[in-house]
């Protein structure tokens, strides 16, 4: 697995249609390190946010509600559960 990048790199320089310029390889790399930086920022949300409703007691009482108001129906249940995760979410960054 480690030797995949550079046969990948060797393999774009054989040929002079596959060949990048710098300027093309530095926007790849720079691409390449800023999507996943907002992934682990969102990630670190989101376990802030689990932490938090889990340490509080919030995930029980949550759950329980969401029984409660659907009244056994399981379309309701389920419609209340994407509210209950659209509200929790509208927090996090996108």
């Amino acid at each position: 697995m480690f030797w995949t990048l550079p046969a990948i790199v060797l393999a774009g320089l054989v040929s002079p249609q596959t060949r990048m310029s710098p300027a093309k390889w530095l926007r790849i790399i720079v691409t390449g390190t800023r999507r996943p930086l907002a992934i682990g920022a969102l990630a670190g949300c989101l376990g802030i946010i689990v932490g938090i409703v889990v340490k509080t007691g919030m995930a029980t009482k949550l759950s329980y509600l969401v029984i409660d108001l659907s009244m056994g129906s399981l379309i309701l249940g389920i419609l209340l559960t994407a509210l209950v995760t659209f509200l929790l979410g509208m927090g996090s960054p996108r």
